[in-house]
């Protein structure tokens, strides 16, 4: 029992590290309004949106990336944003340079 316990810290240790290395989340707001009678639209990614987020906050995008995010976490923001009635007419999703992306990743994203 204890061996498990200490597997368990040890595996929380080694994702945080991991998480850490992935470095925070950056978010960038709209420069400019698109949609009058809306909210804005988002686009989530990963890295490699980080350098963009400045140019897609002058097209009218409030853009939100993380290093390392995977599909399901870019899923889950947009879920959470449907719950609460806060989901824009265009999510744009710029994730899946640190895992795969599935068929079946794609039928949940239009649920």
């Amino acid at each position: 029992m204890a061996s498990g316990v200490v597997a368990l810290a040890l595996a929380l240790v080694a994702a945080g590290v991991a998480a850490a290395a992935c470095g925070g989340t950056e978010t960038s707001k709209p420069t400019k309004r698109v949609n009058p009678k809306g909210r804005a639209p988002i686009a989530l990614g990963d890295s490699v949106m980080l350098l963009a987020l400045d140019n897609l906050a002058k097209k009218g995008y409030h853009a939100n990336a993380r290093g390392c995010r995977q599909w399901y976490e870019g899923l889950a923001m947009i879920h959470k944003k449907r719950s609460h009635n806060r989901l824009p007419h265009l999510v744009t999703m710029a994730l899946g340079s640190n895992g795969p992306v599935t068929s079946a990743d794609m039928i949940r994203t239009n649920r």
